[in-house]
């Protein structure tokens, strides 16, 4: 049941920001919104992250005991950076000082995909005791087998590289706010999000390029509000 202790005050603002894991990735957000009224508040999101395209399998060349895993047969990484304009709905208020505050959020906004190519260290011809320094070549699947694939090279390899494909980002789910200040945002919020692109992505030389990639998330919030 809704609290029956009075509001002392109407927040006009407030952010939060905190990380964000999801069942493609991984990623962090920032968020300001403005308070229509006790119930209502709306306001922009930021957010950054990771997308995978499906199942990765890793794969180490035992041959080199320091060798790097790498993602058999993936060419491309992924990242969304997305913009989103959203409302929050006050479903439950939490009891002064005590309980949870539940609140029904939802985001929709344009979105900008980075497509990275992957690159490996390759060591040809395969000797292990070769002195032979492996290069950093970007990962073709049809000539680089695991047994001269020496292991994934430095992130940073590539970037300049990199595509970038317009996209749309819609996110709803639920926030539960923790916190035993009114004027603090200690929250955790759930639910299901979904980013699509203008074009296929090809994330691995073999399997289905996708435009939408929908996935279900699980953030950590930390923030103010003030008055």
């Amino acid at each position: 049941m809704p609290a029956d202790e009075p509001v002392d005050y109407l927040y006009k603002k407030g952010w939060f920001l905190g990380p964000q894991l999801t069942t493609n990735g991984f990623g962090a957000g920032f968020s300001v919104e403005r308070n229509v009224n006790v119930k209502f508040t709306h306001g922009l999101h930021l957010m950054i992250g990771s997308i995978k395209g499906g199942k990765e399998t890793r794969r180490t060349n035992s041959a080199y005991e320091d060798s790097r895993s790498y993602v058999y047969g993936k060419i491309n990484l992924l990242f969304a950076g997305r913009i989103s304009y959203g409302g929050s709905w006050l479903l439950y208020e939490r009891r002064r000082d005590r309980g949870v505050a539940i609140r029904f959020t939802t985001n929709l906004g344009p979105s900008v995909g980075m497509v990275k190519p992957i690159y490996l260290k390759i060591k040809e011809p395969y000797n292990p005791s070769s002195d032979i320094e492996p290069q950093d070549l970007r990962y073709d699947p049809t000539i680089h087998h695991n047994e001269n694939i020496y292991g994934r090279s430095s992130f940073w390899k590539g970037l300049n590289e990199s595509d970038f494909v317009l996209g749309a980002y819609l996110k709803s789910g639920f926030q539960f706010d923790f916190s035993p200040n009114s004027n603090k945002i200690t929250a955790v919020e759930i639910g299901a999000q979904m980013d699509f692109f203008s074009k296929e992505i090809e994330l691995f030389y073999l399997g289905t390029n996708k435009k939408l990639y929908p996935s279900l998330y699980a953030s950590v919030q930390f923030g103010k509000n003030k008055i």
